[in-house]
């Protein structure tokens, strides 16, 4: 379903007064609800499709892949995989908001493992500078002048 198609309202349910028949009507549809109208059964049925459970595995790892992006490779690990979920989604044939989601959750995990991970290298080529810098002459003999003592 696009987001331009008319879908059927209920009476009563957000239009202001209540009439006795359901008409409709064309408003745009949020694509992220996992549920479906059936025109033929005149209801909403449960979208369990596989597309639809990759798509929210995605959005899953995607979650996952930013929350954990601190945490470098759970990062790179949670982001990858939800961009092969996305990925599987997509070739299934999701077209909702969810795949979408997770793509760009994964991204931004993805991301941010990377600036920490080149951060934490700055930081520790950094403190191999400075330590090589750092002459221990003087240390050496005060420990063994105490030892002596």
């Amino acid at each position: 379903m696009t987001a331009n198609e008319a879908v059927l309202v209920r009476p009563g349910f957000g239009l202001g007064e209540a009439s006795e028949k359901e008409e409709k009507v064309a408003r745009p549809v949020s694509t992220m609800t996992p549920y479906r109208y059936s025109w033929a059964d005149n209801k909403y049925e449960r979208d369990d499709s596989p597309a639809h459970k990759a798509a929210k595995s995605s959005l899953g790892f995607g979650v996952a892949s930013f929350m954990f992006s601190w945490i470098t490779l759970l990062g790179f690990i949670f982001g990858i995989v939800g961009l092969s979920k996305a990925s599987k989604a997509k070739r299934l044939g999701d077209k909702t908001d969810t795949r979408s989601a997770g793509v760009m959750f994964s991204v931004l995990g993805i991301l941010g493992s990377l600036i920490l991970t080149a951060v934490l290298a700055l930081c520790i080529v950094g403190g191999a500078v400075a330590i090589s810098n750092v002459s221990f002459d003087g240390a050496k003999e005060a420990i063994t002048q105490s030892i002596d003592k």
